[in-house]
């Protein structure tokens, strides 16, 4: 016969099991803060001189566009845009890694804009973002205000580097060609062909050359991606995009961190109290202390 229990017990037990059921989603707001990207310091800006440096040889070395975003002077605002590039740099949306991928992303405060760069009027509390072809030359610009969803950013972003009918990226995918010459761009094309092939290897095999090629061919499988109507090349191009963000380190220059954006020092927090080894944060253990008491 089952022990009778009292309402105030079965009201804690069940809290207590909701709260450990959204662990996962706690854990996932505490990583993103701990792998370098809100509040803290300088409010995500990183006092590196080699900043536009750095990103200016990896354009060069990968054949990208640059995405060059000069920061507010306002102290609030700045804090705000380092808000909203944690957001899409911890986001698992594809739009995201994406452009992610497909340029040099780099962040600089007011006085080191380059003298490349002119800046059009803007207030204190926004920030401008330029395009910068694979030479450091700024091509584009926009004013954008601070405050704004990250989605809104991205949006902007995407328009930016692909262009409303896509033409930019068109461009850029032209010059990737070029640059990679007949001979990969046909071992590419292949491979691209075989993403829609009827039998699961030579799809498989095709995904694997294709993930090879990527860093330096971006901007071609981002036009085969947005061309492609068939559902499977759609899945497979998303995935490579996705093993290449993630492939990439978080803590050092590259898809999943701007030059010149200084990772916040996070504490770890303790393990999980349930199995000992996964990551609760601090807020959390105190979320779930304060249920069982």
């Amino acid at each position: 016969m089952s022990e009778p229990i009292s309402r105030r017990k079965f009201l804690r037990r069940t809290a207590a099991a909701s709260a450990l059921l959204a662990l996962p989603f706690l854990a996932r707001f505490a990583d993103a803060k701990r792998i370098g990207l809100r509040g803290g310091g300088s409010g995500g800006l990183a006092d590196d001189p080699n900043a536009l440096s750095g990103a200016l040889a990896r354009m060069k070395e990968e054949d990208k566009p640059g995405v060059l975003i000069l920061f507010p002077s306002d102290p609030a605002a700045t804090l705000s845009l380092a808000g909203d590039l944690t957001e899409i740099l911890a986001s698992k949306r594809k739009e995201s890694r994406l452009l992610l991928c497909q340029a040099v992303f780099v962040t600089l405060p007011v006085g080191k804009l380059p003298s490349s760069c002119q800046a059009p009027e803007h207030s204190v509390s926004q920030a401008v973002v330029f395009h910068l072809d694979s030479s450091g030359k700024p091509v584009d610009k926009f004013v954008w205000e601070v405050g704004l969803s990250d989605k809104k950013l991205v949006d902007a972003l995407r328009e930016m580097l692909h262009g409303r009918d896509g033409s930019v990226l068109r461009a850029r995918m032209e010059t990737q060609r070029a640059t990679l010459g007949a001979r990969v761009c046909g071992q590419i094309d292949a491979a691209l062909l075989n993403l829609g092939a009827d039998e699961f290897r030579p799809r498989e095999k095709a995904s694997d050359e294709l993930l090879a090629f990527a860093p330096t061919a971006t901007a071609i499988l981002a036009w085969a991606l947005r061309q492609t109507s068939d559902p499977e090349i759609k899945h497979r191009l998303d995935e490579i995009f996705k093993n290449l963000f993630n492939a990439a380190p978080a803590d050092k220059p590259g898809p999943r961190l701007p030059h010149g954006f200084r990772p916040s020092v996070q504490s770890r927090g303790d393990s999980c109290p349930a199995c000992g080894m996964g990551f609760i944060s601090p807020d959390a253990r105190l979320f779930l202390n304060l249920l069982n008491k």
